[in-house]
């Protein structure tokens, strides 16, 4: 065999490889991303009530989180962590999605609250405040860490900072919360309506 030919076939062997090699990749790719859209869709099957609940915040979140120099994804996440989901008693019945405690003379209901004290966690009643509706819930929430003790909150440069900053300005008494937050955010990718945040 001649010099020419024996390149010319190892030139043929070495394509047919690259080709077989790509189509492997080509394939595990595809596959690898049915099985996440597959996830995805037994998630919001299994679950919808989540699917149902980011939606129905996630404009207000946007909206106020624009106005107040808040990430979204940090309003959303507190949302669901405080409320489960709006699941909750006080979101439910009074709207109240965060957890806000109320002051001598706003409208108010009690209620048993868990806290954390002395690293214990405790059973308490405290008022919480009544609203009119989960927009109203939403903007008093992000109009509340305007306060001094959440600037670091406002000046955070990601969601990460701003949840560290809020458990950092005492807003739960959870030593976990800034974590929940975070992990929150990362599972049901929160972090895709911060794409109008800029602190």
């Amino acid at each position: 065999m001649s010099q020419h030919n024996f390149l010319n076939k190892l030139i043929k062997v070495f394509l047919l490889v690259s080709m077989i090699g790509s189509l492997g990749f080509l394939m595990i790719s595809g596959i690898t991303t049915a099985i996440s859209h597959l996830t995805t869709f037994q998630i919001a099957k299994t679950e919808p009530y989540k699917t149902e609940f980011i939606d129905e915040i996630s404009v207000p979140a946007k909206k106020y989180g624009m106005e107040f120099q808040m990430f979204p994804s940090i309003i959303i996440a507190q949302a669901i962590l405080e409320s489960d989901w709006g699941r909750s008693q006080l979101s439910r019945e009074s709207n109240n999605l965060f957890g806000i405690k109320a002051s001598e003379d706003d409208q108010h209901v009690v209620l048993p609250t868990q806290e954390f004290q002395d690293g214990k966690m405790q059973t308490e009643e405290a008022a919480f405040k009544i609203y009119d509706s989960l927009d109203d819930s939403i903007l008093d929430h992000s109009y509340f860490l305007t306060g001094q003790t959440y600037q670091a909150a406002i000046a955070a440069k990601d969601y990460q900072a701003a949840a560290k900053a809020i458990q950092n300005g005492g807003y739960a008494t959870d030593p976990d919360y800034s974590d929940k937050l975070i992990s929150i955010i990362k599972e049901y990718k929160l972090d895709v309506y911060d794409t109008t945040h800029s602190p």
